[in-house]
């Protein structure tokens, strides 16, 4: 019984190799000449990360302790000024900032700027993640489809006379030439 669990073993058929017995002989040859390929761990290594590398998310190499966690730089590189230490002319500044200098209504229409220190300090590093709902809202209006179609298609009518009125223009220069 024990001889022929290795028979029926080796003849089990292996896509693209034949058998179990073929498929190991083949496996065998090439782990002899592994030893040659050795040379080439270090390039294919190498050319595997070159393209791995940027699929990775950075919470994964912060998980992997690769990246720093912005996280907890922000806290670290906070400036040590508040609003509070500002003098009052400089408060005054931060507040009208934004408003207009010529009338009462701001021509700004963007979105309120926080002048939070965590978030200036963000910005600074280039992390501009707090950011990303005032990006998604621009989007979603930008991304409106049929706003114009109107104004298209009555461009597309007048194109459409333009080539009709060529046409006929075209046709009664061939009958005047046909008369003479």
């Amino acid at each position: 019984m024990a001889s022929l669990l290795p028979s029926f073993i080796g003849k089990a058929k292996v896509p693209l190799l034949g058998s179990v017995s073929l498929a190991l002989e083949l496996g065998i040859a090439k782990a002899k000449k592994a030893p040659s390929y050795a040379a080439w761990t270090v390039p294919a290594a190498a050319g595997a990360l070159w393209f791995i590398w940027p699929a990775v998310g950075d919470e994964t190499k912060i998980a992997w302790g690769i990246k720093s966690d912005p996280a907890a730089d922000v806290v670290e590189a906070a400036p040590s000024v508040t609003v509070n230490d500002l003098d009052s002319s400089s408060k005054k500044a931060i507040e009208n900032a934004y408003k207009s200098h010529g009338g009462e209504s701001s021509p700004y229409s963007g979105p309120v700027v926080h002048l939070d220190p965590v978030v200036m300090a963000k910005h600074a590093r280039g992390d501009f993640s707090d950011l990303q709902k005032d990006w998604d809202s621009f989007h979603r209006e930008a991304l409106i489809y049929n706003e114009d179609d109107e104004d298209d298609e009555e461009e597309e009518e007048e194109e459409e006379e333009e080539e009709q009125q060529e046409v006929s223009e075209e046709e009664g220069e061939e009958d005047e030439d046909e008369d003479e």
